[in-house]
């Protein structure tokens, strides 16, 4: 029988842990990359159960995995690493699809 709380959560615990043990800092030129979607998917994930179990007033065990594990600081570089590619990178790739057409998309959404 699933309870209200159960039905809510986005994350096991077992696996935010497990995503929390993954995370690594991706350089700016990596941003993108088959890995780091992944990873911003896992992050997104985490975000997602960190505000349900705040919110319910329940265990947070997202930030108690970050901070056992080490994590926190993957999280302030990947942000840093993401305002340096909304800062450097973005514009150029801008000029660039003005310039001449693409083949591809970069999708852009997840980082702006």
């Amino acid at each position: 029988r699933i309870t209200m709380t159960e039905s809510r959560s986005v994350l096991l615990a077992s696996e935010a842990e497990s995503f929390v043990e993954a995370l690594m800092c991706f350089d700016v030129r990596d941003i993108g990359s088959p890995r780091w979607m992944t990873q911003h998917e896992h992050i997104e994930k985490l975000n997602m159960q960190a505000v349900v179990s705040a919110s319910q007033n329940e265990d947070e065990f997202v930030k108690e995995f970050l901070i056992s594990h080490r994590k926190v600081s993957v999280l302030v570089y990947e942000l840093m690493a993401i305002e340096l590619w909304k800062s450097h990178v973005f514009p150029r790739l801008l000029k660039t699809s003005a310039d001449r057409q693409l083949d591809q998309t970069f999708p852009c959404y997840v980082v702006v």
